[in-house]
């Protein structure tokens, strides 16, 4: 896993398979999880049923089915998963799921407990962003911009609050944000 989350996918790999007979179902897990990130949906969606039932499974379970487009099988396969167990980005995967079937305010109550629970999480403020401007509510984006930039003041945000300020067509904003 650490292998993974230092961009070593192939030794991730390699240790995966080796631990196979250790711990199959955390191996299966950490599979599925490479088999995502290279884009094979197929291998991905299938080794993470070989992984069983735990949270971490269902979690890369429902990203596959997300990057299918099958959302409303997001929401089902995230609401089989422990609510004791915190996932990072489990609020954000449901918000995109139900903001793509046309539920906006359940999209952002999902949005909102993800920054409770994690109150720098940079897809969380930009999905809600996004969200935001999407219904026409243009001065609760601004101030979550500037939250977001306190929140976590780097770089790195302010990078990545120009990125988003840039796909919601806000030139000047972006602008602004990679002169910071």
């Amino acid at each position: 896993n650490q292998m993974l989350l230092a961009g070593d996918v192939d030794g991730a790999e390699k240790h995966a398979s080796l631990a196979m007979n250790a711990d199959p179902e955390r191996a299966h897990e950490i599979l599925a999880r490479i088999a995502l990130l290279r884009g094979d949906l197929a291998s991905a969606q299938r080794e993470a049923g070989a992984a069983g039932n735990g949270n971490a499974a269902l979690y890369t379970l429902a990203r596959v089915q997300q990057k299918r487009g099958d959302y409303a099988t997001v929401l089902s396969t995230t609401a089989r998963m422990d609510p004791r167990q915190q996932i990072a980005g489990l609020h954000v995967l449901r918000a995109d799921a139900l903001a793509r079937l046309g539920r906006a305010a359940e999209a952002e109550s999902e949005f909102r407990e993800e920054l409770r629970q994690l109150p720098a999480s940079g897809d969380a403020y930009r999905g809600l962003i996004v969200l935001l401007v999407s219904e026409n509510r243009t001065a609760e984006a601004t101030q979550l911009v500037v939250q977001w930039s306190n929140a976590a003041p780097s770089r790195e945000t302010y990078r990545a609050i120009a990125d988003t300020l840039h796909v919601i067509g806000d030139e000047e904003g972006a602008r602004y944000w990679r002169a910071r």
